[in-house]
C-alpha cells in the first residue's frame, strides 16, 4: 500500500522520518527534556544525537514494513522540527491504531499536538480506514489527556494500577480514549 504523504495542516507538515533527522529529533527533544522524561519511558537515559539516529533507522525500517508509523511534526513555514507522533500498536485487521505525541518545549501551549492529532485522526479513519484510533494517558499527565479531549475522543475507561510509572517507584492509572469515527471531530484543513 501506498500512502500519500505528507499530511499538511494549515501550520504542520507530518511525515515519516528521514535518514539523518537524528539530529533534529535530538535538539527537539533536549529542548523539553524534562517534561518529556517524566512520561516517556526511551527519555531514560537522556538520548544523544547518535540514539536518536538509531531510532530514525528503526522508524524508517518499520514504517516501511507498516508495523509502526512514526510521522515527525514540522512547522511548515519556519521548517523546524516541533515534535513527534505517529501510529503504533497497530491491528491491521480491524484496523485499529494508537497514537501518542510529544513536543519541543518552545512549542508548548500553541495548539501544535491538536492540530497534528487532528489531521492524524482523519487520515487514520479516511486513507488507512481505521475503525478505532486510541491514545493512552497516564492519569497525572493532564496535558496529554487534554489533547483527546478537546477533540471529542471518548473516555472508555481507566486501567488501575496499570503500568510503573517512568520513574519505576510507583503505579500508573492509564485513561483509555478512542474514536471510532470522525463525528463531532472540530473542523481542520487537511491534505495529503
Amino acid at each position: 500500500m501506498v500512502l500519500p504523504l505528507p499530511i499538511l495542516s494549515p501550520r504542520l507538515r507530518l511525515e515519516p522520518p528521514r535518514i539523518g533527522d537524528g539530529k533534529w529529533i535530538n535538539e527537539a527533544v533536549l529542548s523539553n527534556i524534562e517534561n518529556i522524561s517524566q512520561w516517556m519511558p526511551w527519555a531514560k537515559p537522556v538520548p544523544d544525537v547518535e540514539t536518536s539516529e538509531e531510532f530514525v533507522r528503526s522508524a524508517v525500517t518499520d514504517f516501511a514494513a507498516r508495523t509502526t508509523l512514526v510521522m515527525l511534526i514540522w512547522n511548515r513555514h519556519t521548517g523546524q522540527l516541533l515534535g513527534s507522533s505517529g501510529f503504533h500498536e497497530i491491528n491491521w485487521d480491524v484496523p485499529s491504531f494508537e497514537t501518542g505525541y510529544w513536543l519541543r518545549g518552545d512549542a508548548l501551549g500553541q495548539g501544535y499536538v491538536v492540530e497534528a492529532v487532528n489531521a492524524l485522526t482523519r487520515y487514520a479513519f479516511q486513507v488507512l480506514g481505521a475503525k478505532r484510533l486510541a491514545i493512552h494517558c497516564d492519569r497525572d499527565n493532564f496535558k496529554s489527556r487534554a489533547v483527546p479531549e478537546t477533540l471529542g475522543f471518548n473516555l472508555d475507561g481507566v486501567l488501575r494500577n496499570h503500568l510503573l510509572k517512568v520513574d519505576r517507584k510507583e503505579l500508573r492509572d492509564t485513561f483509555i480514549y478512542s474514536r471510532i469515527d470522525l463525528d463531532g471531530l472540530p473542523e481542520l484543513d487537511v491534505d495529503w
